[in-house]
């Protein structure tokens, strides 16, 4: 949270209300936090620490990072077989497997080719849009609890991000949001199960906001969970980058298919956005083994 906004009354009331509701989750998350962080100082200083059960993370172990949402599953099998297969391809550039994988996710939304971009990991697409914010009006309207990247990305490069509390069931407040949207508003952020809170925006009440937002202000909805939440293929909006609305979907393979550690992310968005923003955040190619296990996981429904 930023500073201007830790006096705000609502927003006080609104964290309040949240830091109640997840007072043991939150506790976790700190202790989680505070275990990782002394065993890298120890590690540092030269100490051992083997016997830390986060000095050498491995799924196997059991061990749940509340504070990563890492998949404790991991990676589909089929996907880690694919990547064993192509181990003697590393010393190939990965153009030609980007967009291989572009036309799988083109035919799995409903979208164009040219609607797509490909990244190591989403993180590059979230703080690349942060900067298109700030050199595009740096003005940004989301929720006061919600996933940091691009509201935190968006105030470190200079934009104004207008912080809007949550409703009283900790959901994003769509009314109120809509309501604080001017002439001069560059973007609205959604997060799509939204991170922090776990609660999912009514699909067909987004898409209505999404409608009629987008003709005042481009709207970004970030799908990092969405293939967790219920009725998961109803929740999806990247239809409406298909039929033509100023929309931004933005979807991760470190969470429902466990390869955060092989970086790998996408998002879909107007043509002309992304032929610019493309050539900006491609950034020398993308992870080759991400995109090998990426596709077998995409096949791998079971």
């Amino acid at each position: 949270m930023n500073q201007e906004n830790q006096n705000n009354p609502l927003i006080d009331s609104s964290r309040r209300k949240w830091l109640k509701s997840v007072g043991i989750g939150a506790s976790a998350v700190a202790l989680s936090s505070c275990v990782n962080s002394s065993v890298k100082e120890l590690s540092a200083a030269g100490m051992k620490t083997d016997h830390f059960p986060t000095a050498t993370p491995n799924l196997n172990d059991g061990l749940v990072r509340l504070s990563s949402n890492e998949n404790a599953f991991g990676p589909s099998t089929k996907a880690v077989e694919a990547m064993k297969g192509e181990l003697f391809n590393l010393g190939r550039y990965a153009d030609a497997t980007t967009n291989v994988l572009i036309k799988k996710i083109a035919a799995q939304e409903g979208v164009s080719e040219d609607q797509i971009i490909v990244t190591n990991g989403s993180s590059p697409i979230l703080f690349g849009y942060a900067d298109w914010i700030a050199k595009n009006g740096g003005k940004l309207v989301t929720s006061m609890a919600t996933y940091e990247g691009v509201p935190r990305g968006a105030k470190f490069m200079g934009a104004d991000v207008t912080f809007v509390p949550l409703d009283a069931d900790l959901n994003f407040d769509l009314d109120a949001i809509e309501a604080a949207v001017t002439d001069d508003t560059t973007a609205v952020y959604i997060c799509n199960p939204n991170n922090p809170t776990g609660t999912v925006v009514d699909a067909a009440k987004l898409t209505a906001f999404a409608k009629r937002v987008s003709k005042r202000c481009q709207v970004f909805i970030d799908e990092a969970y969405i293939e967790m939440s219920d009725a998961y293929p109803a929740n999806v909006q990247s239809k409406l980058v298909a039929d033509g609305y100023d929309v931004v979907v933005c979807r991760t393979f470190s969470k429902i298919h466990a390869m955060a550690g092989q970086r790998l992310g996408y998002a879909i968005m107007p043509a002309k956005q992304a032929k610019t923003m493309g050539r900006m955040l491609r950034m020398g190619g993308v992870n080759y083994l991400g995109l090998v296990a990426g596709m077998a996981s995409m096949d791998d429904h079971a």
